[in-house]
């Protein structure tokens, strides 16, 4: 029986064989020489170990200087070198040919076994390529969805506060023409009474319209701008100002008209004047 230590030495010896064998196309001088290596290695009873092939097998397809077709078609030659040897008389590797019929055979097997299992690999690696790139498109449609969801509610904000400012212009629009409609009508009334009074009475009962129906309409657009949650206040351009957050603003009640309806403030005021410069051409006509 063949010492441990002798098969590890022959097999590692069968192993760098298969790998010359793979690594270019061999004359039949050379060929012979590698029957005699492994007539020399198959005797006192040495059998190979079969689990020895599979990774001799990857490896030489690792190696790009190395071919299994090499190897495939080198032990054709040697297989064909012993057959014709059996059939002559001398019969030199009688002993070679049943030991070399089964290291083709297993070889071929692991070089089969290692195709197939390269195969499966790239079956592997394209599913798995699929499956990734289908796993992006997912993500991307995912994106695609959130932003299509994100420019909805852009645009239906919008819509709403397009729709905000149509009711706040229709409404103020109908309460500046409902208020000028009644002001004419009163204004109307008070002119066709005011027949018998003097030109500075007539003017005093112009004013004091005026300044009714100029503060009916300011106070209309507020409860519109209330009710639309609109704003009609002017910035107010103070350094430091507190009248545009909750905190307790700093100026009193008319210097806060004055900065936020400038426009409201100084109507009145206007009219208040000419109310008083009136009163006065009244009081010396």
């Amino acid at each position: 029986m063949m010492l441990l230590e002798i098969k590890r030495k022959r097999d590692a010896e069968l192993c760098q064989y298969i790998k010359e064998l793979a690594s270019k196309s061999f004359n039949n001088e050379e060929i012979k020489r590698y029957a005699y290596k492994l007539k020399d290695l198959y005797t006192q009873d040495f059998r190979h170990s079969y689990s020895l092939f599979f990774p001799i097998i990857t490896e030489i397809e690792k190696d790009k200087s190395s071919s299994v077709e090499y190897l495939t078609n080198n032990l054709e030659a040697l297989k064909e070198i012993v057959e014709i040897d059996n059939l002559n008389d001398n019969k030199e590797f009688g002993q070679l040919s049943s030991p070399l019929l089964k290291l083709a055979d297993h070889i071929n097997l692991e070089i089969a076994r290692y195709l197939n299992y390269v195969e499966k690999e790239e079956q592997t690696a394209h599913l798995e390529q699929k499956i990734e790139n289908s796993t992006n498109q997912l993500n991307q449609l995912k994106e695609n969805l959130k932003k299509a969801t994100e420019d909805l509610g852009i645009a239906s904000r919008k819509i709403k506060s397009v729709q905000g400012e149509l009711i706040a212009v229709l409404s103020i629009f109908a309460a500046i023409v409902m208020t000028f409609s009644g002001g004419l009508n009163i204004l109307n009334g008070v002119l066709a009474g005011a027949n018998d009074l003097v030109l500075p009475e007539r003017i005093l009962f112009l004013l004091i319209c005026g300044f009714i129906l100029i503060n009916f309409i300011f106070a209309m657009m507020y409860f519109v701008a209330k009710i639309t949650e609109r704003s009609i206040y002017a910035r107010c351009e103070t350094e430091n100002c507190t009248c545009k957050n909750n905190k307790s603003p700093k100026c009193c009640g008319i210097t806060r008209i004055r900065k936020r309806l400038p426009y409201v403030f100084w109507l009145n005021v206007a009219i208040l004047i000419l109310l008083g410069l009136d009163i006065l051409w009244i009081l010396h006509y």
